[in-house]
């Protein structure tokens, strides 16, 4: 049995509408409005992947600056990525 909202049921009921009619109107109105609860947990999800990827991302600049030996840090929100070190003392 689907949700309905009785407030709606009652008021098409006093209004002269016939049982069924009343109750499916009222059903269909509540479909509706469930279908706007859906797309927030959807954004959820998509915040929190978003997020994730964004961590990996960070983690694997990170890493590449530590195999090819860049100053990696942040500056104003940014990361700046400064020359390589020379490995064996020479400039």
């Amino acid at each position: 049995m689907s949700t309905m909202i009785f407030a709606v049921y009652d008021a098409l009921k006093e209004a002269g509408a016939t049982e069924e009619k009343a109750r499916k109107a009222a059903e269909a109105l509540a479909a509706y409005e469930n279908r706007f609860n859906r797309p927030a947990g959807d954004l959820n999800l998509l915040k929190w992947m978003v997020g994730y990827c964004s961590s990996s991302l960070v983690r694997c600049i990170e890493h590449c600056g530590q195999v090819l030996h860049w100053h990696i840090a942040p500056s104003r929100g940014r990361l700046l990525m400064m020359q390589p070190e020379p490995v064996d003392g020479s400039p």
